[in-house]
């Protein structure tokens, strides 16, 4: 069933239970056929929901100017500005063709507020302007819907008539709508002082398909002073959703002169709440996706637990671009179990083009956080930024960043840069990659480092495509240069300065390519090691890695040292290898030195059986393989190992 069947449904249902109509024929305060009085009369009649219509007989935009606050409505009723002569609702998917001629205007005494309703309503079709306070207020209406209204902008949906705040939803009211998912649901939330919607407490809320910060054509700011959306204390609200009438467009929000008392400048602030749903918002761009219309921060989830932003699923992943902090912020203390997926952070719609923010991602002091993920549409692209992730010190443990595109076009494969650092990683116990299938970033393109580590350890960096950064592909104390390795690896700091691998030879057989080298670091550890393809070696010598080739165990022995020698199959295009060395810690060293592959004539490798440490560790395998001489070595043991040349 199409949506507009569902609306014109549920308007049969409405008229079926409706008890009683009161008409608007004037702008007068008081008085038979003002609204004060439809409302009064409509909170003295019990039963159904009521409806109050407009019919006021003047041509043009009708301005109903309260002089002190109107009745709360404490009676479910419809209020349709669309029913007042020459009005109709948009058409449009994208802007607003909307012709409001019900215009209600708090300007001339302090204090005021708009419409207040206290039971289950229908606000639609209205001009809500110029109230000091909040222009609609819902406390206790539960299941209450306000779509087709101008908040905070005039009839000509350009000019800005602030209100205090635009929309609030108050105390225990649930499961209330603003906007839906048609075009004639579509409000624009934009001018007020402060917040344009205010969600405190409550919970299963639905904000969809409204513009929130612009005008009505959603390409030009109009911003809140405060945040587009300000969610406190609630919980299991959706913003957004799949379908592409149900994306707000919540940009230019956070425009406040200094020192306005505003704690939060945000497209969208969610202060300690769980289980909060944003999908398929544009947030920061105009309309179209197109070009910056900038909040402070994108997204900012504070002290929240367990909240989505974006998913798997197709035309949930949200466009956050052109911030003038971050894309997404979350900050502790106890932000916790926050997801992001799906999302294009710093880039136009169709994620060809810059349209950076500050940072793309910044957590602070939140645990757990996953960025992407190994399934098919769960991660990001974060490009066109300065900074790509940004994890400051401290307290930010146990972030997964998996499947994410950092630094490059939608297609993993062109430029579109961050201008600084990839990634930036100065909190311990963090993941980027993974050897699973899926895991592994494209961290590439970046005018600075791939990965900079700080002084953190526990952050693993494995199974990516890590190519073509401006600086190193990873930077332990970042920008400090190759750290070269020390004997025995004594020293301490950013990922305990984990010695990286030697390599003494690489070579290519017609399937496989085989690696052999060292590690020196602790004794009697253990390490696993990633061998990495590339068709060029960095200009540094040390790095990078483009295509993960596998990965192996490695012991070292009672002086810290270890010799191996591996094969991989289907490496037969890389030109040349790097390898890291990660501990049990999860401590990741930087990339090797790289070594070019050889051909040397060699058609083929053959393993008759596991090779002995005593053998397979020991330098006549590289001499061998240096030769590209046939030969046949025994271990002490008899184990077997030989090539044919």
């Amino acid at each position: 069933m199409s949506a507009r069947i569902l609306v014109i449904a549920s308007l049969f249902i409405s008229l079926a239970a409706r008890s009683a109509t009161f008409n608007v024929v004037n702008t007068n305060d008081t008085g038979a056929g003002s609204l004060r009085q439809a409302i009064l009369d409509n909170n003295a009649t019990v039963g159904g929901t009521n409806l109050i219509q407009f019919n006021i007989p003047d041509a043009g935009v009708q301005t109903i100017t309260p002089l002190s606050n109107l009745p709360a409505i404490t009676t479910a009723v419809l209020i349709d500005g669309y029913t007042q002569p020459g009005a109709s609702a948009n058409t449009l998917t994208n802007g607003n063709n909307a012709l409001l001629r019900i215009r209600l205007d708090g300007s001339v005494f302090a204090f005021s507020v708009g419409l207040v309703i206290r039971a289950p309503s229908v606000i639609r079709g209205l001009v809500v302007v110029n109230f000091q306070t909040y222009g609609i207020l819902l406390n206790l209406g539960n299941g209450s819907v306000v779509e087709g209204c101008f908040v905070g902008i005039d009839a000509d949906g350009s000019s800005v008539q602030t209100n205090g705040s635009g929309i609030q939803i108050v105390g225990a009211t649930t499961a209330c709508r603003i906007g839906g998912n048609t075009p004639e649901a579509r409000n624009v939330i934009s001018g007020s002082k402060y917040d344009g919607l205010w969600i405190s407490q409550g919970q299963g809320h639905r904000v969809q398909g409204n513009y929130i910060g612009t005008d009505a054509t959603g390409m030009f700011a109009r911003g809140n002073g405060g945040s587009g959306i300000l969610v406190t204390l609630s919980h299991f609200n959706i913003i957004g959703g799949t379908n592409v009438l149900e994306r707000n467009v919540i940009s230019g929000n956070g425009n406040a002169p200094p020192g306005a008392p505003l704690s939060h400048r945000d497209g969208i602030a969610m202060l300690q709440c769980n289980s909060n749903y944003v999908f398929g918002n544009y947030i920061g761009v105009n309309a179209a996706g197109t070009a910056a219309i900038g909040n402070a921060n994108g997204v900012m989830i504070q002290t929240g637990i367990g909240n989505f932003i974006g998913s798997a699923a197709p035309g949930s992943g949200n466009l956050l671009s052109g911030n003038a902090s971050s894309g997404m912020l979350v900050s502790g203390p106890n932000a916790s179990g926050n997801v992001l997926q799906g999302n294009r952070i710093g880039t136009s719609a169709d994620g060809m083009n810059a349209i950076g923010n500050y940072y793309g991602v910044v957590l602070a002091a939140a645990a757990d956080t996953l960025i992407g993920g190994a399934g098919a549409g769960e991660g990001n692209q974060i490009s066109g930024n300065i900074g790509g992730v940004q994890i400051p010190c401290c307290n930010s443990t146990d972030t997964r960043l998996q499947g994410n595109l950092i630094g490059t076009d939608a297609t993993g494969s062109g430029p579109l840069g961050n201008s600084s650092h990839g990634l930036s990683i100065f909190s311990a116990r963090n993941t980027v990659g993974g050897a699973n299938p899926g895991e592994g970033n494209v961290i590439a393109f970046n005018g600075g480092l791939g990965v900079a580590v700080g002084p953190a350890s526990g952050i693993s960096i494995r199974g990516n495509s890590i190519h073509s950064n401006g600086g190193l592909g990873i930077d332990i104390f970042g920008n400090q240069g190759v750290t070269f390795n020390d004997p025995g690896d004594g020293d301490h700091d950013g990922n305990d300065l984990q010695n990286f691998p030697v390599l003494t030879a690489a070579f290519r057989t017609l399937t496989n390519v085989v690696v052999a080298g060292t590690l020196n670091s602790h004794s009697n550890k253990l390490y696993r090691l990633d061998f990495y393809g590339n068709t060029v070696c960095d200009p540094r010598g040390f790095g990078e890695g483009k295509t993960w080739l596998g990965a192996t165990n490695v012991m070292t022995d009672g002086s810290g040292n270890v010799a191996f020698v591996n094969y991989f199959s289907g490496a037969v295009n890389a030109s040349f290898v790097t390898a890291t060395a990660t501990d049990t810690n999860g401590s990741t060293s930087e990339f090797s030195l790289c070594v070019q592959v050889n051909t040397n004539g060699i058609a083929d490798l053959v393993l008759t059986r596991s090779i002995s440490p005593a053998f397979r560790f020991g330098r006549d395998a590289a001499h061998l393989f240096a030769h590209g001489e046939q030969r046949r070595s025994r271990d002490r043991r008899g184990s077997v190992f030989g090539f044919l040349v």
